[in-house]
């Protein structure tokens, strides 16, 4: 594997459409070393255009590994113009990782057209594909996607809590005060909130418009308490 993953890290220095399909070929190897080396050789590939034309034929691989790359790839280039592609492939997806990729890549690339289509993953098995669904919805400006984070901003995954609490304050909507004044008053042993649950609460309030004043109030008591639990 290594051969191979020093290989396709080197042919980023010969930029031509048969270098840049061979990159791509790496997305499905069955290496996750030569995986990795391969979505970064794609990003770094010049001219960025020829490379996200090449990498989105791989979104519709019979290889699940290669699919799932090249949704990282797109994402990582902010190929808006492929944003369909990823739409309709999304559909298709059975896999957590799969899944997971495309929604991460629709959140990069602002998609907000169908909420439904993003929502229908929200109470999915897998945690990765909780967390994209958590960070997709920071698109979207629609109740049903406030409801969503809300209830994410508490699932039993911490990692799909922060995304949801971090959402909040990408759409900056005041429907989430209570949520994210919740999260910064909870504290304790039992508490489901981190302190880094906390923190990411602190930047989320802070963008909330117009201004919530018990919000404010407790953002005092955080910078002037030494230690909060």
């Amino acid at each position: 594997p290594e051969v191979r993953r020093a290989a396709v890290e080197t042919l980023t220095a010969f930029p031509a459409a048969d270098t840049a399909a061979t990159i791509v070929n790496g997305f499905g190897d069955g290496s996750p070393f030569v995986r990795e080396q391969a979505e970064n050789s794609a990003v770094l590939m010049h001219p960025k255009r020829a490379m996200i034309e090449i990498s989105a034929t791989a979104v519709t691989s019979d290889n699940p590994l290669a699919r799932v790359c090249a949704f990282n790839v797109l994402r990582r280039l902010d190929a808006v113009d492929q944003t369909a592609l990823v739409v309709r492939q999304l559909r298709t997806e059975k896999r957590p990782d799969t899944i997971a990729a495309a929604l991460f890549a629709l959140a990069r690339l602002g998609y907000a057209d169908e909420p439904g289509l993003i929502l229908s993953f929200v109470n999915h098995g897998a945690a990765e594909v909780r967390e994209a669904v958590a960070t997709a919805l920071k698109n979207v400006h629609k109740e049903s996607a406030y409801l969503a984070l809300d209830k994410l901003a508490e699932d039993e995954d911490n990692a799909v809590q922060r995304a949801a609490i971090e959402s909040m304050g990408c759409l900056g909507n005041p429907h989430f005060a209570p949520k994210l004044l919740k999260v910064l008053t909870d504290v304790g042993e039992r508490t489901i909130f981190t302190a880094d649950h906390r923190a990411v609460a602190c930047w989320a309030a802070a963008k909330l418009r117009p201004v919530d004043a018990a919000l404010v109030k407790r953002l005092l008591k955080h910078a002037t308490t030494p230690v909060i639990p």
